[in-house]
């Protein structure tokens, strides 16, 4: 069975479409970039930005071939208004809509830490948001209640993974640790909150993992989990573990800026359901994932 990736060229996109074809699966891997690298012989690479969901594969592919849709493409821009984000919402229920009767058997979709919006403490699957949500947790949020909604009206088995804040090798962006990264790399001083909030650091390889371990998995119905390592780590450890890799902790002023308002101090994994229902765990702990990602952004 063909398992399609969307947002292929993305941070988790790429690593997961190794990944995947490393194990010996038939991919096709879509995104609105060309993609213009190397690339496995059982891998397909399709250009397409989704606006119209026929497109989500080539036009080689025979119509109802079966396969499972790993919906990783949507907009980060997390901050910048709800319409942006609603216009992901449509977008994925069009897709939805198209192929729930032309050959998709399931579907594995990737969630947020922040669906739970300002709420704080260890975390459930069975945990309602706390609001506000930014307009990105409130999208995922929303998608994730499409999903579940979707699963039961078309008896199409759904995984919905959530990882809480996922980082390393090659992550790009104005989220904190690719910004850290940057900032300590070019020398540049960097304004940053107190660093006081705990929250929990998933490495991508692990993630990646969980998608995998989804893949296999020959489950119906609708299932979600946290992906997190369970434990809480303060921000400000992080950020000047990677200052101090390149000497500049004088240049991070924590404090510098202040929190968003109402901002959670704890925001933790419970990841219980993972362990016992997809056998998943993460490996590698946040000290061990930024020398990884420290080792491989070396100048």
């Amino acid at each position: 069975m063909n398992i399609i990736v969307t947002g292929s060229e993305g941070f988790l996109g790429r690593k997961l479409v190794d990944r995947l074809a490393d194990s010996g699966r038939s991919i096709i891997a879509v995104d609105r970039l060309f993609h213009s690298g190397s690339s496995h012989d059982n891998v397909t690479h399709h250009q397409s930005d989704l606006e119209d969901p026929s497109r989500l594969v080539p036009a080689s592919i025979k119509p109802d071939t079966p396969f499972v849709l790993i919906h990783l493409a949507w907009d980060m821009r997390r901050y910048q208004g709800f319409g942006i984000q609603a216009g992901q919402i449509d977008q994925f229920a069009k897709l939805l809509d198209y192929w729930s009767e032309r050959g998709l058997q399931r579907l594995i979709m990737m969630g947020s830490a922040e669906e739970y919006g300002h709420r704080a403490g260890r975390l459930l699957e069975s945990d309602m948001p706390e609001l506000p949500l930014s307009p990105y947790g409130w999208a995922k949020r929303a998608a994730r209640d499409l999903a579940a909604s979707w699963c039961i009206r078309t008896g199409i088995p759904v995984v919905w993974l959530r990882p809480f804040i996922m980082y390393g090798p090659g992550q790009r962006g104005d989220m904190m640790i690719p910004f850290a990264l940057e900032s300590a790399r070019l020398k540049r001083r960097a304004h940053m909150t107190d660093g006081r909030q705990q929250r929990d650091f998933v490495y991508i390889d692990d993630v990646v993992e969980a998608i995998a371990m989804a893949v296999a998995q020959n489950a119906s119905g609708y299932q979600e989990f946290n992906l997190g390592c369970g434990e809480g780590v303060k921000v400000a450890d992080v950020v000047m573990a990677i200052a101090g890799h390149y000497g500049v902790e004088d240049l991070f002023e924590l404090g510098a800026r202040p929190r968003r308002p109402g901002e959670p101090d704890v925001q933790i994994a419970d990841c219980t359901k993972a362990a016992a229902l997809l056998g998943w765990k993460a490996t590698v702990g946040w000290r061990e994932g930024i020398d990884r990602t420290l080792l491989e952004a070396r100048d």
